[in-house]
């Protein structure tokens, strides 16, 4: 009889200590299935900085467009279609000159506005580009 006793509040002290200590990071509280460990957000980045720069320094170096010319000669194509969308359905052609001076403008400018917006967000202290950099910046330029 004393055995069972002895028993019974050993088993009873074992569930009190096992309800008392939380589940480890693979247990849930029934214990039969495993719970996905959370990755920190510091842990996810799609780039490092250093290769960032390093893509930055390679396309600085390059004399090549980053737009590709096909996917600019349809940005060119959709747009004067919209400004003309009221008027006459006219195909325009454009010589290949005429739309690579285009494309080289039209890149010229987009790094311009880029640099100034850099700047503003280097002045405000932020390590991040955002909108309103973009905004003032192109207020400087009367664009």
């Amino acid at each position: 009889m004393v055995r069972s006793t002895h028993a019974s509040l050993a088993s009873k002290q074992d569930k009190k200590a096992k309800a008392a200590t939380p589940p480890s990071s693979g247990e849930t509280l029934k214990g039969t299935a495993k719970v996905a460990k959370k990755v920190p957000p510091s842990a996810i980045r799609a780039r490092k900085p250093d290769n960032i720069r390093k893509e930055i320094r390679r396309l600085q170096k390059t004399q090549q467009l980053l737009i590709p010319k096909a996917t600019f000669g349809r940005l060119v194509r959709q747009t004067l279609a919209q400004m003309m969308a009221g008027q006459m359905r006219v195909v325009f052609n454009f010589s290949r000159s005429a739309l690579a001076a285009l494309h080289e403008a039209a890149e010229a400018f987009m790094t311009k506005l880029m640099q100034d917006a850099l700047l503003c967000q280097l002045h405000a202290g932020r390590r991040t580009l955002m909108r309103k950099d973009v905004t003032l910046a192109r207020r400087f330029t009367a664009v």
